[in-house]
Formats: structure tokens, C-alpha cells, sequence
């Protein structure tokens, strides 16, 4: 009995998990169409009704969500107020139920990019990343986001790697004690500044290379000793 009921709450987590993904999909799709979005909108029951369609295509031969209907009546939730209430009689009706919910209301589901778990955005909802913590390292996945994001465009992108490269230089110099904090502050504003200016395209590359790398003192190499 265990192990049958262990089978079929994977088999209903799995179907769970392709529901969801084929949901994010179609938006995908969608959201490459904007102009046609903003004339037509995709209302929450069509895409419930997409999903359906390949449900009954694709899948298992039938309608999952609109076929079946909801036992629906009406109680007494806290005297005197009356409320609409379900009756759930399965897990798989629980999971109809929440999902057709929470395409109703447009509650938007996304996929992390640094764990590939899903997540509802708390805040923004073009958030990429979720807040779960990465193992036992005390960091959210939201927190390393910023910083693979930022490595990723450091490795895409000549500016932001000479950038980079030059604030680490910078820093150095600070904790060296070769310049103040204020110095640096001063510096890394301009910098960043200059660097807007390079990736709009208004300062040239090479010129931007060229400011990073002035007042820079390079110490002469030994040269090996002749013989």
C-alpha cells in the first residue's frame, strides 16, 4: 500500500512538474508576440484551455481541468461571513484545483536559473531568481544570481572585463595603502561613469582603455643577465 501510494504521488508530481512547464512555455511563446499581446490579450482561461487542448491531444485523450467540475457550495467560514467553499476528494483534485487557481488569479510561476526549482516572484516579476538557500553555504539563490549575471556579462563583454579588471587593480592599491578609500570611491564613480559612456558607444574603447590605464606606474622587469 506504501509503495503504491509512493508511485502515485510521483506520478502525479511529475505531472504536476510538466504542467507547469508546458504553462511557462506557452507564456514564452506569448511574450515573443508583444504587439499582438497588447492588442489581444491572452485572457487565464485561454491558456488554461492551451493546456487542455494538449492534454487531450498530446497526453492522455481528454480534458483534465475543463471536463470535470468543481463541487462547489456555500458555508460559514468565520459567523457571520459566507463564503464559497470546494469539496476536494483526491490529491489529483487538489491539484486541479490549485492550478486552475493560480492561472485564474495570474500568479506567475518561474523557473530559477541558478537551481532550476520553480518559484513565485515575491516582488518583481521579472525576478530570475528564486530565494531558496543553496545548501548549507547561507546564501539564496537571488543573492548568487546577481553575481552570475555580473560574471556573465564581465565574460560577454570587453568593457566590463577591462572594467573589471582595473577595480580589482584599484582595490589593491587601497588596501596597499597606496590610495585612500575617498580616492577610490572618486575613481570608481568616474569609471563608471566613463564605462556608461563606452557601452552607449559615445566614448571609443580604446580611449576608455586609455584612462583606465593612466597615471598607472609599471615596475620595470628584470632583465636576465648577460653572458
Amino acid at each position: 500500500m506504501v509503495k503504491k501510494l509512493s508511485d502515485e504521488f510521483r506520478r502525479l508530481q511529475d505531472f504536476a512538474t510538466n504542467q507547469i512547464n508546458l504553462l511557462l512555455n506557452f507564456r514564452e511563446v506569448i511574450s515573443r508576440y508583444p504587439e499582438a499581446e497588447a492588442k489581444n490579450p491572452t485572457s487565464p482561461m485561454e491558456l488554461l484551455y492551451l493546456l487542455d487542448e494538449y492534454n487531450r491531444e498530446k497526453a492522455f485523450g481528454g480534458y483534465f481541468y475543463l471536463e470535470k467540475p468543481f463541487k462547489s457550495f456555500y458555508g460559514v467560514t468565520k459567523p457571520p461571513e459566507v463564503a464559497e467553499l470546494y469539496e476536494i476528494d483526491s490529491i489529483t483534485d487538489l491539484f486541479r484545483f490549485e492550478f486552475v487557481k493560480m492561472i485564474e488569479r495570474e500568479v506567475r510561476i518561474k523557473k530559477c536559473k541558478n537551481c532550476g526549482r520553480f518559484f513565485v516572484p515575491n516582488h518583481r516579476q521579472d525576478a530570475e531568481y528564486g530565494d531558496r538557500f543553496i545548501g548549507d553555504t547561507g546564501k539564496r539563490c537571488s543573492e548568487v544570481g546577481v553575481m552570475l549575471r555580473y560574471e556573465r556579462k564581465v565574460a560577454s563583454d570587453p568593457v566590463w572585463e577591462v572594467y573589471k579588471r582595473n577595480c580589482r587593480r584599484q582595490n589593491s592599491r587601497t588596501r596597499a595603502k597606496k590610495m585612500t578609500q575617498t580616492e577610490f570611491l572618486q575613481w570608481s564613480e568616474q569609471a563608471a561613469g566613463k564605462r556608461d559612456e563606452c557601452l552607449s558607444g559615445t566614448l571609443p574603447f580604446d580611449d576608455y582603455v586609455a584612462w583606465l590605464e593612466q597615471g598607472r606606474i609599471r615596475k620595470p622587469r628584470n632583465k636576465p643577465n648577460a653572458k
